[in-house]
Order: structure tokens, then sequence, then C-alpha cells
């Protein structure tokens, strides 16, 4: 193979031409005909802080473009962290106080799920890239909502990849904040009475005599105890009066009636919410069978 201690700009500037206008065949010749291995002139790359995976996602190449590297580029694994700008960090304060969040740092499955390309994120999942992976400093939802980059597309994606529910829960007390509620709800949605539910639901009802009230809500508040809510969430919404996420917090708590109430009671939702008018979260309120007030 060619020695590529230094690259031939030249030969770089051809690659990166081939691949972003998806020329495979043309690729496949070139990198023959020079004799270059792609693995050894990326890490030549990586000196100019380029990595020709997470660069040809950034710049829109082809599923086949995107196969064809991973397959010559030889990774040892797609799980990596890559820091394309060391000279600026760019960092700020996570929410859960871990200090980072430095937005050169990506990785190959971050840099196709903050696109929406998922063709291309489900390829890398293909070939083993975690989307629990955790870079230096954050996991794939701190990336996305500090970078103002998490949408309903990109989060309903992972939420269906697996991604692990205590990401969101750090998170939620920001989303209230930035009044995100529709992410909320598509967290909710996901993970309680979702169809496994749904399905152990019917055939429990199948197999035994009717459930009385006292069973079916001991169900549905283990299934709302998927997720744990925290009253410091209500604190919150109260206090940046996002009405809208207390409705969609009590909805989906499974805490005790009297552990709402409480919770009702001490952060005054009630007197606020009748002061601001906020009608549906009233009566809401007003439906349960006993306020302390």
């Amino acid at each position: 193979m060619t020695d590529t201690n230094i690259i031939d700009s030249e030969k770089k500037e051809e690659i990166f031409t081939l691949y972003k206008n998806n020329d495979i065949c043309n690729l496949k010749k070139y990198i023959r005909d020079n004799n270059i291995s792609l693995k050894e002139f990326n890490r030549e790359l990586h000196k100019e802080k380029i990595d020709i995976l997470i660069h040809a996602i950034e710049n829109d190449a082809s599923y086949e473009m995107i196969n064809f590297l991973i397959k010559h580029c030889k990774y040892e694994t797609l799980n990596y962290t890559f820091n394309d700008n060391k000279e600026n960090y760019g960092h700020y304060e996570t929410f859960h106080g871990t200090f980072g969040g430095y937005s050169d740092y990506k990785t190959p499955l971050f840099s196709a799920v903050i696109k929406n390309n998922f063709k291309i994120a489900n390829l890398l999942i293909e070939n083993k890239a975690d989307i629990n992976y955790f870079t230096h400093f954050e996991n794939i939802v701190d990336f996305m909502y500090n970078l103002n980059l998490l949408n309903n597309k990109n989060l309903r994606y992972i939420l269906n990849k697996g991604v692990h529910a205590e990401y969101f829960l750090i998170h939620m007390q920001l989303f209230i904040n930035d009044f995100k509620n529709d992410f909320l709800e598509i967290i909710f949605k996901h993970y309680i009475f979702d169809n496994n539910f749904i399905l152990n639901f019917l055939n429990l009802s199948n197999v035994q005599k009717p459930l009385s009230n006292q069973q079916l809500q001991h169900i549905i508040r283990k299934e709302k105890n998927k997720l744990y809510i925290h009253e410091f969430a209500y604190k919150n919404a109260i206090e940046n009066e996002n009405f809208d996420a207390i409705m969609i917090l009590l909805d989906n708590d499974g805490s005790e009636l009297d552990v709402l109430l409480e919770i009702i009671s001490n952060y005054k939702i009630l007197e606020k919410a009748t002061e601001k008018k906020a009608i549906k979260l009233v009566r809401k309120i007003l439906s349960f069978k006993t306020i302390y007030l």
C-alpha cells in the first residue's frame, strides 16, 4: 500500500469528490489503482480533524457509500467519539451536572440521527452501533437536546430503538421548563400503555372473571409507575405556568391519589390554575374525589 504519512491533497480531494458523488465504482477503482488503504488514509485524515465516515454522513453520502466505507475503513467499533475541532470546545454545564457537552465531539450514529437519516442510522445499528452509547460527556438525548436538534421524529426513532428511559427522566424538568410538552407526550405514550400492556391486559381479561375496580386501579398504577415522576416536575411546571405539562404529568403519574392531592395542595396548583383560567386543569383536579386545601 502507498505510504500515506503525508496526505496527498489531490488524492484527498479526489476521494472526497467520489464519495460525495456516491460514485462507488470509480472510488473502488481509484483506491485500487493508487494502492490506497482507506483504513490508513482515514488515520491520516484524523490528524486534520476529519473522520471519513462521520464526514460522509454529514455530507449526505448514500446508503451504499456509507456501507462501503464501513467495510473498507475497517473500524474496530462504530461506538467511538471523534473530536473534529479541539480548538473550539463550546462547552456548557449539562442539566444533570456533568461538565462537558462539547459540540465538536461526534459519533457516526449520533450524526445520522440528528439529520433524521434513519436509513443510515439503521445501517450503523446493524453494524453494532449502540443507541445507548455514551460519549466522553453525553448520551444521545443530551447530545441532541443541548444542540437543539431533538425533534419529534428522531425522538420517536431513538425510543423505538431502545434508548434507556433514564436518559429522558434526567431531561424531564428541562422539557417542562422549555414547554416541550410534545416530547413529554411522545415519551409517556411510548412507555406507558404500550402494545405489550394492551395484549397482556386482554389476555388477563380472557382468562379470569371481570376485574374489580380495585384490581384495575392497581394494574393501571403499576403500568404508570414504569416512569417515575418526581414531585419537582410539578414544582417546575407550576413555577413556569406550564399547565399543559401538569395535565400530562397527572395523566401519567402512578402515585396514589392522596400523594397526588398532597402535591396539588403543596404547590397551590388548583389556586394558580384557577387564577390563570387553566380550565382543563381545574376540571381535571376537581374530578378527583377529595381535594386537600
